[in-house]
């Protein structure tokens, strides 16, 4: 009987998600052969969220609110914008409040070399870790690595309703 009422509760809590609305900074460090270019881009988000025990889920999509800029060693300007991102995060509750996160990340980005004129579209798609902490009910951050090759970390936070 106990097993029925826990699958029951973890159905319950895939039909029934929560909905949650937050923002977060995308910091991507990429290497031009020329230096390193440092862009920092805003994103606002949505997704819907389930727990059941020491497991959750979270399912996000978000756009970037800004387009990021920065110059390389010698001066060339690079800019990067995130059109649009799916991420998908399996949850591990180490304590009531604290987790940690195993995320799948899909990002549509156009990056620029502004100093030659040409701009790429790309698709991006990779694995990384995040750990989070639940204030209270509502309110939760976190952040980190968002892709395993790249250095692209991720800080944020999201309100529950």
């Amino acid at each position: 009987m106990k097993k029925i009422i826990l699958l029951t509760s973890f159905f319950a809590s895939l039909v029934f998600p929560g909905v949650n609305v937050g923002g977060s900074l995308m910091m991507a460090t990429l290497d031009t052969g020329y230096g390193d270019v440092n862009l920092n881009i805003p994103t606002l988000n949505g997704g819907f969220a389930g727990r059941e025990g020491n497991f959750g889920w979270e399912a996000k999509l978000g756009f970037g609110l800004a387009t990021a800029d920065d110059t390389d060693d010698d001066g060339d300007e690079w800019s990067l914008e995130i059109e649009n991102f799916l991420q998908l995060k399996g949850k591990y509750f180490f304590q009531e409040n604290f987790y940690g996160a195993l995320v799948y990340t899909n990002a549509s980005v156009e990056a620029c070399a502004v100093w030659a004129n040409e701009c790429v579209s790309d698709d991006e798609s990779d694995t990384g870790f995040h750990v989070g902490y639940l204030v209270n009910e509502s309110f939760e951050i976190f952040g980190g690595q968002v892709f395993s090759d790249d250095d692209v970390f991720e800080i944020g936070f999201s309100y529950s309703f």
